[in-house]
């Protein structure tokens, strides 16, 4: 906090308040402009199931719910292309589980939901005035391991997401820091931020006391 301060950094506190993205916006493929919703919800539920070590059918019905939450707001599971779309934020999710009384994936996942972590909506506009100034998100007031590595990882998934809308300034504009790297270790846009983030302006620095576990590529 001390030298959060002195550096004039803005600290984003992830327990105090709902952080400037929504998990449930897909990607913006940069060649084509289409989103695709099943993709991006097989991506979202696939990191849920790993952290919280989700059986098949946990997971299958969290991807049934993810659809029901797009449904509810007119989105489809077929590629398009967006325009202005509002997406109903993480927390909606609980509210389809609860009627389709999943207690059981309610009772693993709520402190996800509990927190209120992602309660904004579609909150891109947000998402880039917290990126246009130095910021620090922290994380570790969160109750529990799981709960912060899926903050993490969304985190990274919205910020490569924000990446690739953006036009490449070959030169470094951003550099992000990831302290306690080895909660990322295996999220799947780790390596794709390394190894794409130049183009993008992109620095990244990675702290950890476990290097051996981060992936070979990085």
């Amino acid at each position: 906090a001390d030298y959060a301060e002195a550096e004039g950094f803005t600290v984003h506190d992830a327990s105090f308040g709902s952080l400037p993205f929504n998990p449930m916006v897909p990607p913006v493929d940069r060649l084509s402009g289409r989103v695709n919703p099943t993709s991006h919800l097989h991506e979202l539920s696939n990191m849920l199931q790993r952290i919280y070590g989700l059986g098949d059918q946990q997971a299958f019905q969290l991807r049934e719910a993810m659809k029901e939450t797009y449904a509810i707001n007119g989105i489809g599971t077929k590629p398009f292309i967006p325009s202005a779309e509002q997406y109903l934020p993480f927390e909606a999710i609980r509210d389809v589980l609860v009627r389709e009384k999943q207690n059981a994936l309610l009772g693993r996942l709520s402190p996800v939901f509990d927190l209120g972590l992602f309660s904004e909506g579609d909150a891109a506009t947000t998402l880039n005035e917290l990126l246009s100034t130095p910021t620090v998100i922290r994380l570790g007031q969160l109750p529990g391991d799981q709960v912060k590595n899926a903050v993490a990882e969304f985190f990274l998934m919205g910020l490569y997401s924000f990446l690739i809308r953006r036009e490449q300034p070959h030169k470094l504009e951003r550099l992000l820091v990831l302290d306690e790297a080895w909660r990322l270790v295996n999220s799947p846009f780790l390596k794709p931020l390394m190894l794409e983030g130049r183009a993008f302006g992109l620095g990244v620095i990675i702290a950890t006391q476990f290097p051996r576990q981060l992936p070979e590529e990085v």
